[in-house]
Parts: structure tokens; C-alpha cells; sequence
């Protein structure tokens, strides 16, 4: 799993302090058909594509017979701390076990599919640490789950999804590890990355609380300080500037006022516009990160003031966090009129579509998600196009995606959370009279927050690490002294 790194930026040269984190990590089992890795796999044994796409990277439990032994190596003692991370697609929702390691841990699921997790503890299995949230099946997830000593903690996707107390006393025995069984509870899931680590992750902590941890687990080690240049750290391939190619940002964390800002914007064009949006109908709540906006009741929309940037011919990218709540009809989350477009529940099927305008083709130019949001929950969606491919990521993975090529045809109106306000009325609402008067049309019902537009098609890797950003990661950087976030690419 990935870390931010903090650069300083001094303007040139720039001092890039990072750490090894190969040290932390203890065992590492792909599950690959072509691993030679020292597990035996009993009852009927079957491979498909793992969590990356690659064919026969995932091993098939059943659900009846399949389970799995690791060799336990007493050269590697379970320590005090540790985290143990895998991928999981689960093919049914059962009780479920998962990963079993005799008088020491236990992970499995409840009849619902939420994740438990209990520690041995003077010969018991002690208190449960259950998941907020369930597992969904014919989905990909990441799971972390982590024990400092005194807490546990589970994170699925990289979100936070459960914590408490556990007293653990396991032993230290050469007992094997157990994959996809417990007691008569065997495991219907694909299966794939299982590592284990010496200390306990967390991969939702800010980059400063991230690289301190990183330094105490890794104590005693040796630093490596590289010198370079700012030209360098962009042009490396082993580090990713998120901020490259991202030409908006609206982060909605204002209390009040008429004016979401977009804080990528520059100078403004000609008539002095940065791409900052005007609301109508402001309703803020709390939102993924700081504040959000909540539309509802079809008086609630942001109007953008378009700049050219925003007419990205060759390649876009899209972001934005969404908690959905009744839709009714079709919701528009980000539209750039005739150009490209993010929508959910075209077919009152809570599924996502981004549609592009290629080369003059835009009805109906859409591609479908595979799976549907659950109303109630906040989901990341990612809409990418390259150039050869158009992509949508929910949550990190990608769930749909076609190869398809043409040139972006250029934008009318820019809106946020609905497609026009009708009928149509002057730029600024200034009275309650105006105000009530006026719909929107095919308004989103939720929240939305932290919206964002790149001209280039970002990485899933990148996805991934944007799901754990804040404000200030995007927005720092462009001048000297701000701290930089840049990701290892794994």
C-alpha cells in the first residue's frame, strides 16, 4: 500500500526525505496460478483475474470445499503490532472465514457481510471487532486490518470502518495459517495480495501523522536524503504530482455565501473568471471532507463561470465524492453542456453514466457502470478518458470501461448537481422573490463534495491515493515552500 511523502519545496533544489518500507512488510502471498508460493490448496482448486485485471492472479474459494494452508515460519513471529491486508471479491453473503490463524486472529464475515475481526485472549476468542459497513459481492475490495497493541481497526477501500479495544494474548506457534475456512464456514470469494505487516497501518491518516508512523515502526534504519531538482521529482517515474493537469477544484468547504471558489483558478480569463461557481438554493452540511453541498428540492445547484480550460479536447479526468439519497429521475452530478457529462440513475437503475462528446457523436455516447450506488452512502466516482479508453472507478476500482477514441467537442454552460435552472434567470439571485421562482432540472438528490477536473486521464493509482486526500494535499505546491504530495508507484 502506498504512502504520501512530503516534499519541501524550497524552489531548486528540493530534499526529498523517504523512507524504505520493504523493512515492515513480513510475508507476502500473491495467490497467482504461476506463484510458487508455500501453500497447499485443498478441494477444487480454481483461478480467475485478480484485483489488478491480470488473468488467474486470483485464487477461487468455493464456498464448500476449497481452503488453503500457509506454512507458518517461525522466523517470522506474529508481533505485538501488526496489519494484515488483502483483496477479496465476495461471491455470495454468508458467514464467511476468511483468514484463521490458531490461538492468535481470527477474520471472518456475519450473515450480513460485514467484516469481524477477534484476537485469541487467554483461551478464548475475546471481544469482536465488526465493520460498519458490509462487503458487496461481484466487487473488488481492499481490506486493511490493523492491531497497535491496544486498538484494532478495519478499513475497507481505504475508508474507516470500525475501531475498538481488544486485549489480545495470542500464542506464538507454528500453527498454519487457514485461508477461506472456519469450523464449517468455508469462504465464496476470489481471493488475491494476502501481506502481512509488523506494524499497524493506517491508511487514512494525514501525510504527517503517516511518514511519523512510518519513522517509528522503522526505527534504527537509516534514512536516505536524495537532492532534487524540482524538474527531477516531476519527470521521475517512480513519483506522481497529482496536481499535473488538474485545471479545477471546488472543495465546498464554506460556511455560507453565494460562491463556491474554484482554488486550482488562475489569474481568470479576459473577463476576470477562474471557473469559480455561483449556488443557487445554498444548502451546506457536513460533507467527506470539512463542508458539502446538499441538493434537494430542485432549487439547489452551482452555475459555473466557464473558462476555456475546462474544454479538454484530448483526455479528462473527473472526481468527485457523491452520497445519494432519493432520486427520483436522472441526476446530473457534473455536466459541461455538449461536451462531457456525469449523471446517475438514467434508467432509475442507480447506475453511472459518463457520456463524452466525440467527434460530433453525443446522444447516447455513454458508458454504463456495472454496479449501482446504494443511496445513503458515500461513494468516490472517477470517470476517465485517455483518448483509447473511457473508464468509471467507484471507490478506487474500476467497474466499467471500452475502448473508444475521437476528439472532445467544445462546451456550452458548466453546471454542478443539475443541468439548467428554468426558466431561465439572470446570473445573480439576489431577492427571495427570484429565488422562489425558478426550477432546476434534473438535479441530483445528495451531497456532492470535492469535485475536480483534470486535461489528462489519471492513473488508478492515482485514484486510489485522491480518496485519501484533503484539501490542502491538492492545493499546495505551486509556490516556493509549500509541501508537495507525491506517491510511490507500486
Amino acid at each position: 500500500m502506498p504512502y504520501k511523502i512530503s516534499i519541501l519545496k524550497k524552489l531548486i533544489p528540493v530534499c526529498l526525505v523517504f523512507l524504505s518500507l520493504q523493512a515492515e512488510l513480513l510475508k507476502e502471498w500473491t495467490l497467482k496460478k504461476s506463484s510458487k508460493e508455500n501453500i497447499i490448496i485443498n478441494g477444487t482448486v480454481s483461478y480467475d483475474a485478480g484485483f489488478s485485471g491480470e488473468i488467474n492472479s486470483a485464487l477461487l474459494f468455493n464456498g464448500y470445499d476449497t481452503f488453503a494452508d500457509i506454512k507458518y515460519d517461525s522466523s517470522w513471529l506474529l508481533p505485538k503490532q501488526f496489519s494484515i491486508e488483502f483483496n477479496i471479491k465476495m461471491k455470495s453473503i454468508k458467514i464467511h472465514g476468511i483468514i484463521l490463524k490458531n490461538n492468535a486472529f481470527l477474520v471472518r464475515t456475519d450473515k450480513a457481510g460485514k467484516l469481524m475481526f477477534a484476537l485469541w485472549n487467554n483461551g478464548n476468542w475475546g471481544p469482536v471487532l465488526v465493520s460498519a459497513e458490509s462487503l458487496l459481492t461481484d466487487k473488488w475490495h481492499h481490506i486493511i486490518i490493523s492491531y497497535d497493541g491496544i486498538k484494532a481497526r478495519i478499513f475497507i477501500d481505504d475508508r474507516a470502518c470500525g475501531e475498538k479495544d481488544l486485549n489480545g494474548n495470542f500464542e506464538k506457534t507454528d500453527t498454519p495459517f487457514v485461508l477461506g475456512k472456519f469450523s464449517t464456514h468455508f469462504m465464496h470469494a476470489l481471493f488475491c495480495n494476502l501481506k502481512i505487516y509488523n506494524h499497524a497501518i493506517n491508511p487514512v491518516k494525514k501525510s504527517s501523522s503517516a511518514v511519523s508512523e512510518i519513522k517509528t515502526a522503522a526505527a534504527g534504519q537509516q534514512q536516505q536524503v536524495i537532492m532534487l531538482s524540482a524538474e527531477q521529482i516531476l519527470s521521475d517515474k517512480g513519483l506522481i504530482d497529482i496536481t499535473r493537469g488538474l485545471i479545477a477544484y471546488w472543495p465546498m468547504d464554506g460556511e455560507s455565501g453565494k460562491k463556491v471558489e474554484n482554488v486550482i483558478g488562475k489569474n481568470g480569463d479576459i473577463f476576470g473568471f477562474r471557473g469559480d461557481a455561483l449556488v443557487y438554493g445554498e444548502n451546506r452540511v457536513k460533507g467527506r471532507f470539512g463542508n458539502a453541498m446538499l441538493f434537494t428540492g430542485q432549487k439547489t445547484m452551482l452555475e459555473v463561470n466557464k473558462i476555456a480550460d475546462f474544454d479538454c479536447k484530448k483526455s479528462l479526468s473527473i472526481s468527485v465524492w457523491i452520497m445519494m439519497q432519493d432520486q427520483k429521475e436522472r441526476g446530473i452530478i457534473i455536466n459541461h453542456e455538449n461536451a462531457y457529462r456525469l449523471c446517475v440513475n438514467q434508467n432509475e437503475d442507480n447506475k453511472i453514466r459518463f457520456q463524452l462528446n466525440l467527434d460530433g457523436k453525443w446522444a447516447a455516447n455513454w458508458l454504463t457502470s456495472k454496479s449501482a450506488v446504494i443511496p445513503g452512502k458515500w461513494y468516490h466516482i472517477a470517470a476517465v478518458y485517455s483518448g483509447k479508453k473511457r473508464s468509471i472507478f467507484l471507490n478506487g476500482i474500476l467497474d466499467a470501461e471500452e475502448e473508444i477514441s475521437g476528439e472532445i467537442g467544445n462546451g456550452g454552460n458548466f453546471t454542478i448537481g443539475g443541468s439548467r435552472i428554468d426558466p431561465r434567470v439572470k446570473r445573480r439571485v439576489e431577492t427571495s422573490s427570484e429565488q422562489n421562482t425558478y426550477t432546476v432540472m434534473e438535479q441530483f438528490s445528495g451531497i456532492i463534495d470535492e469535485p475536480a477536473i483534470w486535461n489528462r486521464a489519471i492513473s488508478a493509482e492515482e485514484i486510489r491515493n485522491i480518496i485519501r486526500l484533503e484539501k490542502a494535499d491538492f492545493v499546495k505546491g505551486a509556490s516556493a515552500g509549500a509541501c508537495l504530495k507525491f506517491y510511490p508507484v507500486t
